[in-house]
């Protein structure tokens, strides 16, 4: 498998929290990547899914309690266009 590696948020941590964002960001071919990871790390794709499904509502979790606590913030943030667009 080759892909890029970024290592701006390198940190000791559960290596499925890797394969999710990896997955996450890659659009239309997520389930090929899926299938990739889960033969190269020997894991069942039923578990690798399952996974970053539980990766996926964390991540939604953060987002949402951060914009709960620091509305004015978000809600700015919100408000601005995307830097790309």
């Amino acid at each position: 498998m080759t892909a890029p590696l970024d290592l701006g948020w390198a940190r000791f941590g559960e290596p499925v929290d890797d394969w999710f964002c990896l997955a996450r960001f890659s659009g239309p071919h997520r389930e090929i990547v899926l299938d990739v990871v889960a033969r190269a790390t020997e894991t069942p794709g039923e578990t690798l899914r399952a996974a970053c499904e539980v990766g996926e509502a964390a991540h939604l979790a953060s987002g949402l309690r951060l914009a709960l606590e620091h509305p004015v913030a978000h809600a700015r943030m919100g408000a601005a266009p995307a830097p790309w667009t």
